[in-house]
């Protein structure tokens, strides 16, 4: 059974007048964080998480660089494998095809590596306090 084009309307009318009224009808009191609300390992595991996936870019930039850099060089620096934006070739495309996974694993380990060493560092200085 179909229904009416007029309680469709009806419909989508009513929800988008009055759901703005539900989020303004919420109590406007903001209760900060205390800093014994979560547990240390929380805290932890949190900084954890924000170093692991706000390195990733930057070590897969320096990852490509470096896969880039490699091939350049050991082609003994032919044109057509010139790192990152300073060119493209055929050569360069299927070397970067074969060599994707590799980049990827690469960038997540070395991400890795740098928030475990951020949590150890941040692990002993809290030992110290």
């Amino acid at each position: 059974m179909r229904l009416p084009k007029s309680l469709l309307l009806f419909t989508l009318l009513a929800a988008l007048i009055f759901s703005p009224l539900y989020v303004w009808g919420q109590s406007d009191e903001y209760e900060a964080y205390k800093p014994d609300e979560f547990p240390e390992w929380a805290h932890s595991l949190r900084r954890f998480e924000t170093i692991f996936f706000g390195s990733i870019p930057f070590t897969f930039l320096f990852g490509s660089l470096g896969f880039d850099m490699y091939a350049y060089s050991s082609s003994g620096f032919q044109q057509e494998y010139l790192p990152l934006f300073l060119g493209s070739s055929p050569e360069k495309e299927a070397f970067n095809r074969d060599t994707r996974w590799q980049k990827i694993g690469v960038s997540i380990s070395l991400s890795l590596v740098i928030a475990f060493v951020d949590f150890l560092i941040d692990t002993q200085n809290n030992a110290e306090k």
